[in-house]
């Protein structure tokens, strides 16, 4: 399985043990009639070449339709809520550890996580946020 795939398993498991589960993987979530994740990574380049290590582009996207009355709760108050969730999921120092640990055959580097930032926005008629990173990961029989 390719590195990135394993990535977004492990992402995954790491928010469904956070009670997040409403999550998407390598897919668009255009036709939403509820908050929903959105997990992508993109495996790049092999690091350093001929390694099996891989640099990897990581993306954790929540979006929320805004034209829905969340039970009686501002959209983008749940939104927002709903993306705290997110971020004390997963913006953590173990968070390498962590995600090799979620899934049988991945490593990822400690201190390889670099470039953390956070967006937030409107597209269309949803509120998106997106919590993005770099990363280095390989096969875990590899590391």
């Amino acid at each position: 399985m390719p590195v990135a795939n394993q990535l977004e398993a492990a992402l995954k498991s790491l928010l469904a043990t956070a009670s997040i589960t409403a999550v998407n993987t390598g897919q668009s979530a255009d036709d939403l009639d509820a908050a929903s994740y959105i997990v992508d990574v993109t495996q790049g380049d092999e690091y350093p070449q001929d390694t099996g290590n891989y640099r990897c582009k990581v993306i954790v996207e929540l979006k929320t339709p805004g034209d829905k009355d969340n039970a009686g709760t501002s959209p983008l108050a749940g939104h927002k809520t709903a993306f705290d969730a997110l971020r004390d999921a997963l913006d953590t120092d173990d968070l390498p550890s962590r995600l090799s640990g979620a899934v049988t055959g991945l490593f990822v580097f400690a201190n390889s996580i670099t470039g953390r930032s956070v967006t937030s926005g409107v597209q269309g008629r949803l509120f998106v946020s997106k919590w993005e990173f770099d990363c280095v990961a390989c096969e875990a029989d590899l590391a």
